[in-house]
C-alpha cells in the first residue's frame, strides 16, 4: 500500500530518548531517540513516516540556533511533500519549543507539532 500522507519525525533528544538509571531512580540521556517510525506506521497506516534526529541534547540545551536548525529542515521536508512535521523534545521545555516554532514558522503548512514524553 503506498502512503497517502507524509509526516516528518525530528528528534531532539530529552525525555523521550531517556532510558532508567541502573543504580535506582531517575534518568539517564540516551545516545540516540528510539526509532519511533514503526510504532507509528503501525499505529496509522497509509501514513509514511521519515525520521531525521537534528540532535540529541536535554531540555535545557535547546537553544535558538537548534530551532532555527528545526525550522529549516520542517521548511526542507514540507517543500518536498510532507504534510506535517513533528518534533520530540524532553518535557522541561516542550511548551517554550512549541511556542518559538509558532512564532518562527511562516509558511501556510502548520507549525510544526511538538510531542514529549513523561515518565512515570
Amino acid at each position: 500500500m503506498s502512503a497517502r500522507h507524509r509526516v516528518a519525525l525530528c528528534t531532539l533528544g530529552g525525555t523521550i530518548a531517556s532510558f532508567p538509571h541502573a543504580g535506582g531512580p531517575g534518568l539517564l540521556p540516551g545516545e540516540q531517540s528510539p526509532n519511533l517510525r514503526p510504532v507509528i506506521e503501525r499505529l496509522l497506516p497509509g501514513v509514511e513516516i521519515t525520521e531525521h534526529s537534528l540532535a540529541q541534547v536535554p531540555s535545557a540545551a535547546v537553544d535558538f540556533d537548534l530551532l532555527r536548525s528545526v525550522v529549516t529542515h520542517a521548511d526542507a521536508e514540507v517543500t518536498a511533500g510532507a504534510n506535517g512535521v513533528v518534533v520530540t523534545t524532553g518535557t522541561d521545555t516542550l511548551e517554550e519549543v512549541a511556542f518559538a516554532l509558532d512564532l518562527m514558522w511562516s509558511a501556510p503548512t502548520p507549525a510544526p507539532a511538538t510531542s514529549g514524553s513523561s515518565s512515570s
